[in-house]
């Protein structure tokens, strides 16, 4: 599964507007977005957003701030409440009231509640129709939709406005790669390089396209560039991790994954892929982590899919029992897990050396994952270890 980059590159640019409140505000916020700033979603952050509500009640901007913590600890109820108790205290068309719906817009889109989402995004839009930045949330939304032409139009307007945006011609990179169209992604991800070179957004993006391609050296190159550039997200070392597993580098994987599950809180939106990653390269060395796998597993409580996976590797139901388990959700989301379910599936049967079910699998996941799903790639990959 992959993280929808329009969304987090959105996202980024809608908590710039409150962030830069932060430096002309008492102490207890610019700490805390100093904090969240270094990605520390943690009690003590929380504390000292709730004092700065003590100390600004009537203030938008800290509801924004809030709201901002409780979509990163993917807390998507509260952060709306937030967010509606900030609209409430202002009326004016004014920067503060845009960033506020983009909140919205991008909360609705991960509740998947659309209707709603795009009702934001397009009121965004026709508050400031020559921003940029505006028509990248409504892009997210259709992105979710599938509706992609909508999407890439707006991402067109986004770059067409800001010609010299690395973030939004990253943006169109990261949704021309989902849609399998590889040379136009890393023509774009070369431009936003020229324009920014320090641009680790850009950089991860890059390396993820290149992990797609298996094309593993240059994928190690650009998330060894990205940490370099001071980087400690998760995803970097989670993708970095599984370029160097499947390029035999397995010890060093290992240490990838680990890395990964550490800075990801257990809320963090592919955290529970990170912990399953991570058993997975132990599974490829032979290593018994049980005890390990099972403490990283407890912290995933709501049962939401990938934890029935983490479950089924736990031993606790068959094979046929994991594809029922697949069959939740809408239409999309159960192909989608049934896709995923084949490829996991795949792993299991390799590490009990039954090859003709693991190929089976894998070559059913190969040709039923989209290709931006980190299991589509995974799956070529262990097809061609396997001699296919």
């Amino acid at each position: 599964m992959r993280k929808n980059p329009l969304i987090i590159i959105g996202l980024c640019l809608i908590i710039v507007k409150f962030v830069a409140y932060y430096f002309n505000s008492n102490g207890a916020l610019q700490e805390a977005n100093a904090r969240m700033h270094k990605k520390q979603y943690d009690e003590k952050t929380l504390d000292l957003l709730d004092q700065a509500m003590m100390s600004n009640p009537q203030d938008a901007r800290v509801y924004g701030n809030l709201a901002e913590f409780y979509i990163a600890t993917n807390k998507l109820d509260t952060a709306l409440g937030e967010i509606n108790q900030g609209l409430a205290l202002i009326s004016a068309r004014g920067d503060i009231r845009l960033a506020l719906l983009g909140l919205r817009s991008i909360t609705y889109t991960e509740k998947s509640n659309y209707d709603l989402a795009l009702k934001d995004a397009n009121e965004i839009i026709a508050m400031k129709p020559d921003e940029g930045g505006t028509y990248l949330t409504r892009a997210a939304v259709y992105e979710k939709l599938q509706q992609y032409d909508q999407a890439m139009s707006d991402l067109d307007k986004a770059v067409q406005l800001n010609p010299k945006k690395a973030d939004f011609i990253t943006a169109r990179g990261a949704l021309e790669s989902e849609q399998g169209f590889t040379e136009k992604s890393l023509a774009d991800f070369n431009q936003a390089l020229v324009l920014a070179p320090n641009n680790v957004m850009t950089f991860i993006s890059r390396g993820e396209v290149y992990f797609g391609m298996n094309d593993y050296a240059h994928a190690i190159q650009d998330f060894d560039r990205a940490e370099q550039l001071a980087s400690q997200k998760p995803n970097l070392f989670y993708t970095r991790g599984l370029a160097k597993l499947y390029s035999g580098s397995t010890t060093a994987a290992i240490d990838d994954l680990k890395k990964a599950v550490s800075l990801d809180p257990p809320n963090g939106s592919l955290a529970d892929y990170h912990v399953l990653w991570l058993h997975i390269a132990n599974l490829h060395v032979g290593q018994d982590d049980h005890v390990e796998f099972d403490n990283n597993t407890a912290k995933f409580t709501d049962g939401k899919w990938p934890v029935p996976v983490m479950t089924f590797y736990q031993g606790k139901f068959s094979v046929e029992e994991l594809y029922q388990k697949a069959l939740t959700g809408d239409a999309k989301a159960q192909h989608d897990q049934t896709c995923e379910a084949n490829f996991y599936a795949g792993e299991f049967y390799l590490s009990k050396n039954m090859k003709p079910e693991a190929i089976k699998s894998f070559q059913t996941a190969n040709s039923t994952c989209p290709v931006a799903f980190t299991e589509h790639a995974a799956a070529r990959a262990e097809l061609k270890n396997l001699g296919l």
